[in-house]
């Protein structure tokens, strides 16, 4: 099984224009020849927040959506519980 490209990805309020490009190109890169799993806490309404901009969010988001299964899981957060 190959290692992960990038382990995990994290709002660190550090936005930057290259970072954001960088990803998009990984995502890009992987659309309709790998599978890509994406986990994360914020819908896509926020990831603008996340990226340097909305329009590389949306394309992201497009890209990673686009014939795929999106599962939105509910309720409390597990993590959130033991604190």
């Amino acid at each position: 099984m190959a290692e992960p490209l990038f382990p995990h990805l994290e709002a660190s309020g550090k936005k930057t224009q290259q970072g954001s490009h960088l990803f998009f190109q990984v995502i890009s890169a992987r659309h309709q020849h790998k599978s890509t799993v994406i986990t994360t806490n914020l819908p896509f309404a926020d990831w603008g927040k996340v990226f340097d901009s909305t329009t590389v969010a949306t394309a992201i988001a497009d890209r990673l959506v686009y014939n795929s299964e999106v599962l939105i899981l509910g309720g409390e957060s597990y993590r959130r519980k033991l604190t």
